[in-house]
């Protein structure tokens, strides 16, 4: 358990647990080691009152954390947080909007709202291929990273091959795989 010592959260506390104790059971309120009547003066006391009730060390408030839980939480904002830096290096990248349908999930709206966001010039109509030469590079880098999963890839060969946008490095891997599927 952690003790709570600062004022201002000791009293939001308290009004918390009063405004609480009148949605919960009684069994519930005595599980939490609070009885009924000192909860009824909690709640009839004032916002003046409930900060000086606050200040008294005399009230001990303590929480309590479920490690494991506070854990998986903070994985979880830390891989949205991962996902949301990868859409946005792929968008500010020039990646076309149907990779950005099948990589991240995202609409047709979605990516042109992100694109305006910011500030991306995205150009109409075909886009220009690199030489040859190089897309037999991109190739050969494309296929390296074969056991990678896809966004981690493209992540990959475009930090490989900068230079262009991601949409055309796309576009360099859809006409490779159309002609050996021919």
């Amino acid at each position: 358990m952690l003790e709570v010592t600062d004022p201002q959260v000791r009293t939001v506390l308290l009004h918390h647990v009063s405004q609480r104790s009148l949605q919960v059971d009684a069994a519930e309120l005595l599980r939490a080691g609070l009885s009924s009547a000192p909860l009824k003066m909690l709640r009839r006391l004032s916002v003046h009152e409930l900060e000086r009730l606050a200040c008294t060390h005399a009230v001990r408030i303590s929480i309590v954390l479920d490690a494991q839980a506070l854990e998986g939480a903070l994985r979880k904002v830390t891989l949205v947080d991962e996902a949301l830096e990868v859409q946005t290096y792929f968008v500010r990248h020039g990646a076309s909007v149907r990779l950005m349908a099948a990589l991240f999930k995202m609409s047709r709206n979605s990516t042109h709202r992100l694109r305006r966001e910011f500030g991306v010039m995205h150009p109409s109509g075909q886009l220009a291929l690199p030489h040859p030469d190089e897309r037999c590079r991109i190739l050969r880098s494309w296929r390296a990273t074969k056991d990678l999963e896809p966004r981690q890839r493209y992540l990959r060969l475009h930090q490989s091959f900068s230079v262009h946008p991601i949409g055309a490095l796309e576009l360099v891997i859809q006409q490779a795989e159309e002609w050996l599927n021919r």
